[in-house]
């Protein structure tokens, strides 16, 4: 087609197999079904549509439905109002030299289980609802945001593979998606929400924060517990600024390792339940750790789980109790129970609190009482437990530098 065009009525491969080849020469292409009352059909076969450096606008009121797979290479694509894009089996592709853009009503969707998309984004993306029964694998060179108003318009897919050279999300706008598996690589600031566990893949999730960035991953479950689980992947900061993991309504099961690479700030945390680790929680070099259930208990699950801090130093908070098997320091490190106790999981054999740098401070508060073994170059640690009075330094020196911390009930 050469210059402007409208496609305003299809009903194509009804009773015999069909393929729609479309190239859009010049001009924009819109796309509307406004003769068929918004409605465009492809009963079988393919669409596959050229509109390099061509502006495609989905309109208001479209439904447009392809059954078989869909190859759309296009400037630009836009849906506008409640334009809507069924694809069908196989693997779909939007190659999108500019924005894709997506109003707040607007949707793709896959009709089969085998459907899968592939989009390629070199500008930015706004997208709404898109549910994809396979994998969807979005890369884009810009931002990424969400423009839905709705939370039930999200991106649902089996296996969501993420690649965006800009930020995705927003501060006051996170990305949201439900899926069975995420791997992701986000360069700018990241934002987001996963709405029924968190399952890293392989690959995990690999951020990169600035100094003066925060990133937010946020965690919901089943109303009871969020989980963090992981394929093999972990959840990577390599930057210097904090990445954020949170669950704002239940407790936070963590089963993926948690690291910071570049010195960043490592925060886990459950605003309304309890903090339960399950693998370790790592920032190195100059980073920090801190663990955080300003209502709840910290938890850790076996005694192969460690926090290890870098020279930043580590905080673990509880409004209750605390329980660790080790948790390690190359800065400050206090470990704080607000109502409760704070104690070391049996066995043992090995220290639950190591400091190595005998300049910083190390302190555990409790109310009701403490008992943990420690070590640090000078042999002891600050120990306030607030019921029974004690506020000293308090351990029993043993050979190396090593001591136990104990005081009150325990």
């Amino acid at each position: 087609m050469i210059g402007s065009t409208e496609w305003v009525r299809g009903e194509i491969g009804n009773g015999v197999a069909a393929n729609v080849y479309w190239t859009q020469a010049s001009g924009t292409l819109t796309i509307s079904g406004a003769d068929e009352g918004g409605s465009i059909r492809l009963y079988s076969g393919r669409l596959i549509l050229r509109a390099e450096d061509r502006a495609v606008l989905l309109a208001d009121g479209l439904d447009l439905q392809v059954a078989d797979r869909t190859e759309l290479t296009a400037g630009s694509l836009t849906q506008n109002g409640s334009a809507s894009l069924t694809l069908g089996s196989g693997t779909s592709t939007l190659l999108i030299g500019g924005n894709w853009s997506m109003s707040a009503g607007s949707s793709v969707q896959t009709a089969t289980l085998d459907g899968h998309l592939t989009a390629r984004v070199w500008g930015h993306a706004a997208l709404a609802a898109v549910t994809v029964a396979g994998d969807f694998r979005l890369s884009v060179l810009g931002d990424l945001s969400r423009s839905a108003t709705s939370e039930a318009d999200r991106i649902v897919a089996d296996r969501f593979a993420l690649r965006v050279v800009g930020d995705a999300g927003m501060i006051d706008n996170a990305v949201l998606y439900e899926t069975s598996r995420f791997d992701a690589k986000v360069d700018g600031l990241f934002r987001g929400v996963e709405l029924d566990d968190l399952n890293l893949g392989r690959y995990g999730i690999r951020l990169d924060s600035g100094s003066d960035e925060t990133l937010r991953v946020e965690v919901r479950g089943d109303g009871s517990v969020a989980r963090v689980l992981t394929e093999g992947g972990e959840l990577v900061d390599a930057g210097s600024g904090r990445l954020e993991l949170v669950a704002p309504q239940e407790d936070l099961r963590v089963e993926a390792v948690v690291r910071g690479t570049g010195g960043a700030t490592i925060a886990v945390v459950a605003d309304a339940g309890g903090v339960l680790l399950a693998r370790n929680v790592i920032s190195e070099g100059t980073g920090r750790v801190e663990i955080l259930a300003p209502e709840d208990r910290i938890l850790f699950l076996s005694t192969p789980v460690t926090v290890k801090a870098g020279a930043g130093g580590s905080l673990l908070r509880a409004a209750t109790n605390l329980n660790v098997s080790r948790v390690e320091s190359a800065g400050s490190l206090l470990l704080e129970s607000l109502t409760g106790y704070v104690g070391g999981i049996e066995p043992r054999s090995t220290p639950n609190l190591v400091m190595t740098d005998p300049t910083a401070v190390g302190e555990v508060r409790a109310v009701t009482g403490a008992s943990l073994l420690g070590f640090s170059p000078v042999g002891y640690m600050r120990l306030v437990v607030s019921d029974v009075n004690l506020d000293q330094n308090f351990g029993f020196y043993q050979a190396n530098n090593f001591f136990w911390l104990r005081g009150g009930s325990f």
